[in-house]
């Protein structure tokens, strides 16, 4: 453990303090120090600022060198500045979709990862239930894909028993899965030159991996746009049926969304 004041020794100021009980343990962890034994609680006040020092040596976990006791009163003390306190939090939570929401698809993945450990503690907290959790998660998913959502899983604002959110977190992760596969063949499509398939081989040699896609990529690389045979208009039509019904749903959906919100807001009577 570097010593106090030294080059690579941690300095405590007062902010993030789980943070850094986190990483104080850490380093001692790798220089094979314990910080629960005795004589590293003595030093332990070194590692902080001069304005903090005599805090810590009034608390009673220092006084007992008990550790544990120590870090509890640490993170007490120290909890208005500790950004982890705040991020397990509704506030915390409704920030990160309306975060998410406003970038739309980009960075879709890192969020539901981020979204589901948050949530999750919350919800062992008592601080989140279920339906808040999916009904905030449907909120911050971008438009198209909230819609799919709501018809594939049929959810129901007006039936709880179908807001499952491991449903929800499954069939968004899938949906993830799919569009990072798209971009990538997009990728690998912009970097080959014009009318060349990126996964053409060789005339007469088979595909063992993925031949629909050669074949698909290879069809659209032997002919110009203009003269690829147009969508039936049937199905267009279908489609055209499926996104109305989409629109509607989810026009329905926030209209309820926002009347619940109003009827839960302060001095609101029912």
């Amino acid at each position: 453990m570097p010593l106090p004041g030294t080059m690579g020794a941690p300095v405590f100021r007062g902010a993030d303090v789980t943070k850094f009980i986190e990483a104080y343990e850490s380093l001692s962890s790798r220089t094979g120090t314990d910080p629960a034994a005795e004589d590293v609680i003595a030093t332990f006040p070194y590692y902080c600022s001069e304005t903090i020092q005599e805090t810590i040596k009034m608390m009673s976990g220092y006084l007992k060198k008990d550790w544990e006791l120590l870090k509890e009163e640490l993170k007490d003390a120290f909890r208005h500045a500790d950004s982890r306190v705040y991020m397990y939090t509704r506030s915390y939570l409704e920030r990160l979709c309306k975060d998410q929401r406003e970038r739309g698809n980009v960075g879709l993945k890192a969020f539901i990862l981020a979204y589901d450990n948050i949530s999750r503690i919350m919800i062992d907290k008592g601080a989140l239930v279920e339906y808040s959790q999916v009904e905030m998660l449907l909120g911050a998913l971008p438009r198209n894909l909230r819609a799919k959502a709501v018809m594939k899983l049929e959810l129901d604002p007006r039936d709880p028993s179908t807001f499952k959110y491991d449903k929800l977190r499954k069939h968004v992760l899938d949906k993830c899965v799919t569009a990072d596969a798209l971009a990538l063949l997009d990728s690998e499509g912009a970097r080959t030159a014009p009318g060349v398939s990126p996964y053409s081989v060789p005339a007469g040699v088979p595909h063992p991996q993925m031949p629909v896609v050669i074949n698909f990529w290879q069809s659209l690389a032997k002919k110009p746009r203009h003269q690829r045979k147009p969508r039936r208009k049937s199905i267009a039509k279908a489609d055209n049926t499926i996104d109305t019904k989409m629109d509607n749903m989810m026009k329905a959906f926030e209209a309820w969304t926002f009347q619940m919100s109003k009827a839960n807001e302060p001095g609101c009577v029912g």
